[in-house]
């Protein structure tokens, strides 16, 4: 009976601990944005009762509520791309940016939104309506707490919808992140690597020493020879390097992406 007594006072701290965690993280400030059938606002469980069951039947979505917003698509579009551009201030008054990217753009072709249809995004976490449908996407425990405690004790806590990108290749949105830019770099390079780690292969080579120098490459744009890096890394771990080259080189075009007038 004394352990059982001792176990429940155990269980009661780790939830009032949970509790406090939670209330120590400020509600997030929604920036409202409506453009092209596409809006951001505070997440209500009334306007998705979908992302509401989502939420209700996984607890570890507690510590997140604070910092959900909800992004609308109610156009005929589908979105292969969005940016969020998340702002903080901390306990000591400085101020932390952190943009959350996703597209459909390149290796992964799923559309980030389906028509008419909503999402629920946080700080590292994106749940859309149409995925939901099919089980729980969430991350693990611990991935949670450490996202949340990024904000935890921050006096302010704001969210802005940064860039948006439609199948027919509209851009809208302010894109502060350069999230266009980004994507534009990412196929310069990956073609540009790619092709010649092919052309090296079918001839008889070894691309390592290549990759090696792609991985090295160092020039005036930034987003440039971040992928670099990125891309020749991702070729020289790959099993079978021509495959994943190849790979890349049938990743979608974006030459067609262009901003709103």
């Amino acid at each position: 009976m004394r352990m059982f007594s001792r176990w429940c006072a155990v269980a009661i701290l780790l939830f009032a601990c949970d509790v406090a965690e939670a209330q120590s993280v400020p509600r997030v400030s929604v920036t409202p944005f409506a453009e092209a059938g596409i809006t951001l606002e505070d997440y209500s469980p009334e306007k998705s009762p979908l992302l509401a069951s989502f939420i209700e039947n996984n607890p570890d979505l507690t510590l997140l509520r604070p910092l959900a917003a909800l992004v609308t698509n109610s156009s005929a579009k589908k979105v292969v791309g969005l940016t969020l551009r998340w702002s903080w201030r901390d306990s000591e008054g400085q101020t932390h940016i952190r943009d959350y990217k996703t597209d459909s753009l390149f290796l992964v072709n799923t559309p980030v939104a389906q028509p008419n249809s909503r999402i629920l995004v946080t700080p590292g976490y994106l749940w859309a309506e149409s995925y939901v449908e099919f089980g729980s996407m969430t991350g693990g425990m611990q991935n949670l707490r450490r996202d949340v405690g990024i904000f935890d004790r921050s006096s302010e806590v704001v969210v802005h919808l940064d860039t948006v990108i439609f199948d027919d290749g509209l851009v809208i949105g302010p894109d502060v992140s350069r999230t266009l830019a980004d994507i534009r770099a990412r196929k310069a390079v990956s073609d540009s690597i790619s092709l010649a780690v092919v052309q090296m292969v079918d001839g008889g080579g070894d691309p390592t020493n290549l990759l090696r120098e792609y991985a090295n490459t160092r020039g005036e744009n930034d987003l440039v020879n971040r992928w670099y890096v990125r891309l020749s890394g991702l070729i020289l771990r790959a099993p079978d390097r021509r495959a994943q080259a190849e790979q890349l080189l049938n990743t979608p075009q974006v030459s067609h992406l262009r901003r709103n007038p």
